[in-house]
């Protein structure tokens, strides 16, 4: 964690600055606020982590017990140099008040450098703020971005499936990740390149919805950050709020210890003590004086540069907010196709090396129950073992995935024949059983396998006899590619044909066996299995 404090805050925006004990700068949002008891507020010391180099999951800093006599008594310690007296030179000739022996603590030294700190360095720059880019072009320099990185991609236009990012990245990214522990060796580099992309616009779609979400951060990170003058008067009157917050502590002790000293001096009897005490006393006065006089200017210095920095902000904000929302909408749907056509890729093609590797296989195969090589079969299982009532909102989403996963991952029957206009066939029959099954056949041994590597088969409908080779070598070469169990209905199978070592035909039909008849065969197969 990093500790900090609260340099600024905006109540009307919800945003302000962070500085560090490393005196590093942060800005944040409300939204970054984890914090239920306390609000943020000037002054706050604060706990946070850096993501992506800005601040996440900011709370306040809990504080020791120490009582307000303690605080006041150790910034008075901070303040004041002991046994000293002090003398009674001008304020104007030294801004500040030095005791008899010309000793500063560290303390003191800020506050001479505060109170010596040049007008030129806390100025404002004129009455009113200068645009430096106008609205127009610093728009279209963040949207001309966007159009840049969603046409080089307009090749993902061409993959014939979308599986939602938004709703599947977090299951995405934790699957890639398990299945590389299994083994590395599944990352080709295509599946390396597709992932990085994937990173980076996801990324940068984050970026850009969070932006829609917020137009405030869209007008500052698009529009503000574009402007010099703006930021110049902006990073003054953070200064001048850094150098407030610390006089008025330096105030306060300063206080305190004058109210301490006006009760020793009325308890003191000692002539030659109460000398001491009142000139020490003196010396206080004109310290408090000097720093409640500063405070007085850097105030107005402050208020003139918010009222200037408000103006700027009010004379664009409602424009930018309605011109970036339109265009917006433009990009929005084309980074959400490229996002979900990628996510389809890495999903489709990790899986591909999933079912070929034989670490993965191995470990798929030890687990309890059979898992089915895909991200469906897999979240099927991670779901299994939750309680669905006990479980967070995060956790529940998953089960909405799992329904969408139904619709990327489509079961399949798998028909092998050796005739084309067979085929035809039976994909016309065997289609209409099933609205959740899909229908696909072939007369080629070799595509079939191909296409089965990365389709879900829940049945073959195999004949004896293929074009190139028979039943019995088809289904061992199936086995052997491909980590899967579906039921096999055989057709043409007699009493003298072996089956597959690796496989049980569920069901043995005739040769002559029509499309019509393997179809009631197949339908009370799937009513049977429900």
């Amino acid at each position: 964690m990093i500790n900090g404090k609260i340099l600024f805050y905006d109540e009307a925006k919800g945003n302000g600055i962070i500085i560090t004990t490393q005196k590093e700068k942060y800005s944040f949002y409300i939204g970054d606020w984890d914090d239920f008891e306390t609000m943020p507020s000037v002054g706050i010391e604060v706990e946070f982590e850096l993501k992506h180099d800005k601040p996440a999951g900011i709370v306040c800093k809990k504080q020791e017990s120490d009582t307000e006599d303690e605080l006041e008594e150790d910034a008075l310690e901070k303040f004041m140099p002991h046994k000293t007296v002090a003398n009674t030179q001008s304020p104007k000739e030294h801004k500040t008040h030095r005791y008899q022996n010309e000793t500063l603590t560290e303390a003191e030294d800020e506050l001479v450098a505060l109170m010596n700190t040049s007008e030129e360095s806390l100025h404002s720059l004129g009455e009113k703020i200068n645009l430096t880019v106008n609205l127009s072009d610093t728009m279209h320099k963040y949207f001309q971005t966007i159009k840049q990185h969603i046409q080089k991609r307009q090749g993902y236009k061409k993959v014939d499936g979308r599986l939602n990012y938004v709703l599947a990245k977090r299951f995405i990214w934790t699957t890639f990740n398990n299945l590389i522990e299994i083994d590395p060796r599944i990352v080709t580099l295509r599946i390396k390149s597709i992932s990085t992309d994937l990173k980076f616009m996801g990324t940068l779609h984050d970026d850009f919805n969070r932006k829609t979400r917020y137009p405030a951060l869209a007008f500052e990170d698009i529009f503000l950050s574009y402007q010099t003058e703006y930021k110049q008067i902006k990073e003054v009157t953070l200064q001048i709020a850094e150098k407030l917050a610390l006089l008025k502590a330096k105030e306060k002790a300063v206080d305190n210890a004058r109210k301490k000293k006006q009760q020793e001096i009325e308890k003191t009897e000692d002539k030659e003590q109460l000398i001491v005490l009142t000139k020490e006393l003196k010396s206080l006065n004109g310290t408090y004086v000097d720093v409640v006089h500063m405070i007085a200017q850097l105030q107005e210095e402050h208020t003139l540069n918010r009222k200037k920095l408000l103006e700027f902000e009010n004379s664009y904000k409602d424009d930018f907010y309605k011109k970036f929302q339109a265009e917006a909408s433009k990009y929005k749907k084309f980074l959400l196709d490229i996002l979900d056509a990628q996510a389809y890729l890495l999903d489709m093609l990790l899986w591909r090396e999933a079912k070929v590797s034989k670490a993965i296989r191995f470990y798929f195969k030890e687990l309890p129950v059979d898992v089915e090589l895909n991200t469906r079969g897999y979240l099927k299982y991670y779901l299994s073992t939750l309680d669905e009532e006990k479980c967070s909102e995060s956790t529940k989403e998953l089960y909405e995935l799992y329904e969408h996963l139904l619709e990327v991952h489509k079961d399949y029957i798998l028909v092998v024949c050796a005739n084309a206009q067979e085929a035809m066939d039976y994909e016309q029959v065997l289609q209409p059983i099933s609205k959740t099954l899909g229908v696909k056949a072939f007369i080629d041994e070799m595509s079939a396998l191909k296409w089965a590597i990365n389709h879900s088969v829940k049945y073959i409908v195999i004949e004896q006899y293929l074009q190139i080779t028979n039943a019995k070598k088809f289904l061992d070469a199936y086995h052997n590619n491909i980590f899967s169990k579906p039921k096999i209905i055989v057709i043409g199978e007699d009493s003298n044909t072996q089956h597959s070592k690796q496989y049980d035909v569920t069901k043995a039909l005739p040769q002559n066996s029509s499309p019509h008849s393997v179809a009631s065969t197949l339908k009370k197969m799937i009513t049977s299995s429900k």
